[in-house]
């Protein structure tokens, strides 16, 4: 069984909100749709993860023993292990701060490659809301 999934990455920094002094762009505002016979299982969905909490494991589910894809979101900043509680920790936090409750921005992780574990800590003196997906063989 395959997985599918679609994704879009564009990446414009301009000096003027016209977007006519463009300094870099990256991507395009194509979108693909690919099968991916590695990611035979996939789980995913939110957790409430309290201040302080150090290396919760993040559940890849029964039938994923190698992960593949992984997207990780945070409304706080909150920090992250792969392969193990032994490795170094990559920091995730939202680009800016909310400008209301209905405007939640989130720190967004995306990974298409391999891992087995994953480990998150929260000591942003908030609780942090992670949404996650994980998929694999």
């Amino acid at each position: 069984m395959s997985l599918y999934f679609k994704k879009q990455l564009i990446l414009k920094i301009a000096q003027d909100s016209a977007w006519k002094q463009t300094v870099f762009a990256r991507g395009s505002e194509q979108t693909s749709i690919e099968a991916q016979a590695a990611l035979a299982e996939s789980q995913g969905g939110q957790l409430v993860i309290p201040d302080g909490t150090t290396d919760l494991e993040i559940p890849l589910g029964p039938l994923i023993a190698t992960g593949r894809l992984l997207y990780l979101g945070t409304d706080v900043q909150i920090s992250f292990k792969l392969n193990g509680i032994g490795n170094a920790a990559l920091d995730l936090q939202p680009p800016y701060t909310a400008v209301s409750p209905a405007v939640q921005p989130l720190g967004e992780f995306l990974l298409e490659g391999e891992y087995t574990s994953i480990h998150v800590s929260n000591a942003s003196g908030s609780t942090a809301t992670l949404f996650f997906i994980v998929a694999g063989a």
